[in-house]
């Protein structure tokens, strides 16, 4: 069954940023920001969020946080850790 949904309610769902996580790995409640900053720094982010405006293609965004979930992941795992130490 089709139900009509209100022009109003898609239009503030439009205006709204979406919430784009783009670090691999994260099955956690924090922001792509939170991370960075916890491996990085609050400097590094300012960095970084500047690039991710310049941004052209992504591939070097991808990579690097590609590198940050990896980093993240083994971080956040100690029996990974463990695993990776032996």
């Amino acid at each position: 069954m089709n139900v009509p949904i209100a022009l109003a309610a898609l239009q503030t769902q439009a205006g709204e940023p979406a919430r784009l996580r783009e670090i691999p790995y994260n099955y956690t409640s924090f922001s792509d920001r939170e991370i960075v900053i916890r491996l990085l720094g609050s400097a590094s982010w300012d960095v970084l969020d500047q690039l991710r405006r310049e941004r052209r293609t992504g591939r070097s965004a991808r990579m690097l946080y590609e590198v940050l979930g990896d980093i993240w992941v083994v971080q956040r795992n100690p029996y990974l850790q463990d695993d990776l130490l032996d």
